[in-house]
């Protein structure tokens, strides 16, 4: 029981991730909420959040956060542009009342997206079909991986700016870099496919070019899959 004892406390001791300190160890993942018709933050959302703030989280990570206009969705939060920028920092002014702290999540769906919602060619790191959406994706050019790259880098550091307290970029759930990752979805034959350290080679790109947009004291967390359950995939 004292074992025990001891587990359960440590949940609620403080605990830094880089500089940025969360007054305990409990946090709310990531969700798709289709709380918004524009990609800014309103009303419904701030609330949704604040409630879970007041009940002493120790961190609250926000999204999926589109990075652009193909990655995401007509109902998803978005940080794909400059003007984003305002109604995310009313949001984080709004959680900072408490003392939560506040990431926010880069995302790309990938082959996921809905080229029917979005008007835009869906991109993926091969042309395999989407079972999800039924859509065969384009193959990403190296001027997609750099542009998508950018992105990712430009809308973390719009975070920055809105006053979060740090960035997570996802890297499982089946979307864009988890495409990258597995030999499922990457059958390329560039240096992006074949072997591990290629298929990696995006997600280090998206990486090292986020952690040169905000600084290296600004926390930046991946979120990753240990195992997707696909069988061919390669165990992180």
């Amino acid at each position: 029981m004292s074992v025990l004892m001891t587990r359960a406390q440590l949940l609620l001791t403080p605990i830094f991730i880089n500089k940025c300190e969360l007054k305990n160890r409990i946090s709310m993942p990531a969700m798709h909420l289709n709380m918004t018709s524009d990609g800014d933050m309103n009303q419904q959302i701030i609330d949704f959040y604040f409630e879970r703030a007041k009940n002493r989280l120790g961190l609250i990570i926000v999204g999926g956060c589109s990075i652009d206009d193909t990655g995401g969705g007509p109902l998803m939060i978005s940080l794909e542009n400059d003007s984003r920028i305002e109604s995310h920092r009313k949001f984080c002014e709004q959680i900072h009342k408490t003392e939560t702290k506040v990431f926010a999540q880069m995302y790309h769906a990938g082959r996921y997206s809905h080229s029917f919602l979005l008007g835009k060619k869906v991109l993926a790191p091969s042309p395999i079909p989407s079972r999800l959406t039924g859509v065969t994706p384009e193959e990403m050019t190296e001027g997609d991986i750099n542009q998508v790259v950018e992105s990712f880098a430009k809308a973390a550091l719009r975070a920055k700016t809105a006053g979060y307290d740090g960035v997570e970029i996802i890297a499982s759930a089946g979307y864009l870099i988890c495409q990258f990752l597995s030999p499922l979805t990457n059958r390329r034959t560039d240096e992006f496919g074949g072997s591990f350290e290629n298929r990696f080679r995006f997600a280090r790109m998206v990486i090292e070019e986020t952690r040169k947009a905000i600084g290296k004291d600004y926390p930046l967390i991946i979120r990753m899959s240990g195992y997707d359950f696909m069988g061919a995939s390669t165990p992180i």
